[in-house]
C-alpha cells in the first residue's frame, strides 16, 4: 500500500491505511467481515494511545 499523502502526521497516516484496510475487509477481503468495524474502532483507538 502506498503513503496516503506526504506531510501527513505517522497517527494520520496509520488510520487512513487502517480505513482503507477496513474498507477492503468489508468489500471481500476479510475471511469474517462481521468484525471489521471493531478492528477499525480498536486500531483508531490504539492510535490515539500510543499503543
Amino acid at each position: 500500500m502506498t503513503s496516503p499523502g506526504p506531510g501527513l502526521p505517522d497517527g494520520i497516516s496509520s488510520a487512513v491505511r487502517g480505513v482503507a484496510v477496513a474498507d477492503a475487509d468489508i468489500k471481500g477481503q476479510a475471511h469474517d467481515a462481521a468484525y471489521t468495524p471493531e478492528r477499525l474502532v480498536l486500531t483508531v483507538a490504539d492510535l490515539r494511545t500510543g499503543r
